[in-house]
């Protein structure tokens, strides 16, 4: 009932993991993956450690279609790092709506 709880995210690529960010408030308890949460974990998070990265245009970047993630806020972040290769629920490549796929990376 009261049991402890972590919230992470974590990038994997053929060419480099993304080590895990753990979403946690002011004091450093686990909590809730908003929208606002996301999109500041992929603004200060994220993105600066893609900087000197292999990234090219036949990178693409897959999210499932959870709320936070397919939010406005962080898919107007998404769309200009990846264009016409962002996998998601309202992205270009359309993430099936609870889809059990998570295809594995091939490498």
């Amino acid at each position: 009932m009261h049991s402890s709880k972590v919230m992470v995210w974590c990038a994997v690529a053929a060419f480099v993991i993304i080590s895990p960010y753990f979403f946690e408030d002011e004091c450093g308890n686990a909590c809730t993956v908003t929208s606002e949460r996301y999109a500041h974990t992929l603004q200060d998070f994220f993105i600066p450690r893609l900087q000197g990265l292999p990234v090219n245009k036949t990178t693409y970047f897959q999210q499932d279609g959870a709320t936070s993630h397919t939010a406005k806020i962080a898919m107007n972040i998404l769309r200009p790092l990846f264009p016409g290769h962002l996998i998601s629920r309202y992205g270009v490549i359309e993430w099936p709506v609870r889809s059990p796929n998570l295809s594995v990376c091939d490498f």
